[in-house]
């Protein structure tokens, strides 16, 4: 018997103003939960924003997966992001419903797929025990934060063909996030749609048998989501309908994921886990490297120099926005050739990595020689790569490259500044706003608070492969020590060092980081939470990133340091430093 799963989430559509927050999350956490505590997972499917497409999902949902489901198997099928309704052709007073692609347009009917297609899909499996969730909702009318699409006139139908009132086959039960004159949230708080959270809430608790009965989820699931929706004045009411063929038995998860309003590390495209991602090397002769290095930092300091702050601004501007032109030129042409093709994201990053080369130079010189106006124009250009992410259909983990760029252009210079002991250029980057461009009602965000970034998921999405790269990335850099001559052979240590110090301040700003420092020796990390605890002076420069008085440095970290190894690793061996490196031999003393 295998378990077989297709999973979609859709946050991010082809037209922005369709735009969720989280239904992209619901899914990949569905898709991560199941995948972690399921061993006879057989057929498999994880398809999330652009990826969703209807010729995607069409393909996901076809003949692959019925050749592999057998009588015998289970199918699980889950769904988060808009619903749609439209007058089904076939009756003037009946409404139709639709699931909603991520390049759907207006014409639903030929850009959508329709419940009853669904229907015949999932009647077409052999298996006889069928679970399908849908965090969605049908009530053809838009609010905050809702699941519905814009549909006119949806209040003269009589009739709804909907998940809430169509049997799906005898062997499948449908689960669905609300009644269909009620609409589907997400919760702002949970960071994930109201039903997903009281779902995977649910299927992690502990049971007293190593198996139970899938129905028993259904209640209280509904009571939790029907209690929390009160919260903000709304009723959302789940449903579910079907009958089973024999009792779908469902495991106990063991291997749960962190459902606090948090970041969380699940890999996005599984597809790459396994590919190695290379650095380039720059085809330039040592001497031609030589001069790009003199003159780059003679630049910064020459014109950190001028008598006319316009000026200043000015020239550097000007060199700024002619790199990060060159960047955004050479990935239009990039992102073209490449396609569609998966296996080419690995030489699309090469290539952008290539292409950034000088920017990142004078990202390090900018660090050591420039001013604080001068590192918050380089910021902005640095944060505008965001916009290369946009607008673009096909793989999200290609659409995603440019984010690359950003995360290495972060811990270049966070490694520079702890190396140096000087935090000011670190603090002038991670203070730059910068508008999301899917979110434009939104307020500014820092890069502080947008630690989306650190799980790009040109890189799977999975942060253990991030920060690989990223170490891997920095000691290629055979320039780095010019301007930190500590980072010698010791790039790793303080690309490590550098995130434990994103970890705490993330977790001080209300996100989450993964703590990819706690698989890794504390000797590594000790150099750095040594100046914490000793140096005053390091303290105070931390202490304006953060905004807390400089004696309260330490016992902040602390506390989350405890927190962050409590949660712990997924199951990997925490390794790296504990409360206890954080505090004087005195302190230790007086336990």
């Amino acid at each position: 018997m295998k378990h077989h799963i297709v999973a979609i989430g859709i946050s991010k559509h082809k037209n922005p103003g369709n735009n969720l927050a989280y239904a992209d999350k619901d899914a990949s956490e569905f898709f991560t939960l199941f995948k972690q505590n399921i061993g006879d997972i057989g057929f498999n499917r994880l398809l999330i924003d652009q990826e969703a497409t209807l010729s995607e999902i069409k393909t996901a949902l076809g003949k692959e997966l019925r050749e592999n489901v057998k009588p015998e198997d289970s199918f699980f099928f889950f769904y988060s992001g808009h619903g749609a309704l439209i007058n089904d052709p076939n009756d003037k007073n009946t409404a139709l419903g639709f699931l909603v692609p991520y390049d759907a347009t207006q014409d639903i009917a030929s850009t959508c797929i329709s419940i009853e297609d669904l229907k015949i899909i999932f009647e077409s499996l052999p298996s006889k025990s069928n679970l399908i969730f849908i965090d969605s909702c049908f009530s053809g009318v838009v609010i905050k934060n809702g699941k519905s699409y814009p549909v006119p006139n949806t209040k003269s139908f009589k009739n709804l063909k909907s998940f809430t009132n169509m049997v799906i086959g005898n062997g499948s039960i449908t689960f669905t996030a609300s009644k269909d004159d009620e609409l589907s949230i997400e919760d702002h708080e949970y960071k994930n749609g109201l039903f997903t959270h009281y779902v995977l809430k649910e299927l992690q608790k502990n049971r007293p048998s190593a198996t139970y009965s899938a129905v028993e989820i259904f209640g209280p699931i509904t009571d939790g989501v029907s209690k929390r929706a009160k919260k903000y004045k709304h009723t959302q009411t789940p449903t579910f309908l079907g009958k089973l063929e024999g009792d779908l038995k469902l495991p106990i998860f063991k291997q749960g994921i962190h459902l606090k309003p948090d970041t969380i590390e699940i890999p996005k495209t599984p597809k790459l886990q396994r590919v190695i991602f290379s650095v380039p090397d720059i085809d330039i002769t040592k001497s031609e490297k030589a001069t790009l290095l003199n003159d780059t930092i003679d630049f910064v300091i020459n014109s950190s120099e001028t008598d006319s702050s316009t000026r200043l601004e000015l020239n550097f501007e000007r060199m700024c926005n002619n790199l990060t032109r060159k960047i955004k030129l050479k990935w239009e042409k990039i992102f073209k050739d490449i396609g569609d093709n998966i296996n080419k994201i690995p030489e699309a990053i090469s290539k952008m990595e290539a292409n950034s080369y000088q920017f990142m130079i004078l990202g390090a010189a900018t660090t050591v020689y420039g001013t604080k106006k001068q590192m918050q124009i380089f910021s902005k250009y640095l944060t505008s790569l965001f916009d290369l992410t946009q607008g673009k259909s096909g793989l999200i983990a290609l659409i995603a490259v440019p984010e690359v760029i950003i995360v290495e252009a972060v811990y270049l210079i966070a490694t520079i500044c702890i190396a140096r002991d000087t935090y000011r250029p670190l603090q002038d980057l991670l203070e730059t706003t910068f508008d999301e461009s899917e979110y434009l009602n939104n307020p500014p965000v820092t890069l502080l608070n947008y630690n989306h970034y650190h799980y790009t998921r040109a890189l799977t999405g999975s942060s253990n492969k991030v920060n690989e790269h990223v170490r891997e990335y920095l000691k290629n850099q055979d320039w780095l020590p010019e301007f930190a001559p500590t980072l010698e052979e010791k790039t790793d240590n303080y690309q490590l060092q550098a995130n434990f110090l994103f970890t705490m301040l993330t977790i001080h700003a209300g996100g989450d980081l993964w703590p990819e420092y706690g698989r890794y020796p504390a000797g590594k990390i000790l150099p750095f939470t040594k100046k914490l605890t000793y140096n005053k002076e390091t303290r105070e420069q931390i202490s304006k990133i953060i905004g807390v008085k400089e004696n309260e440095i330490c016992l902040l970290f602390q506390k989350y340091l405890v927190a962050v190894r409590k949660r712990g690793l997924g199951g990997l061996f925490w390794e790296s430093i504990n409360e206890f490196h954080l505090m004087t031999d005195k302190e230790k003393n007086q336990i």
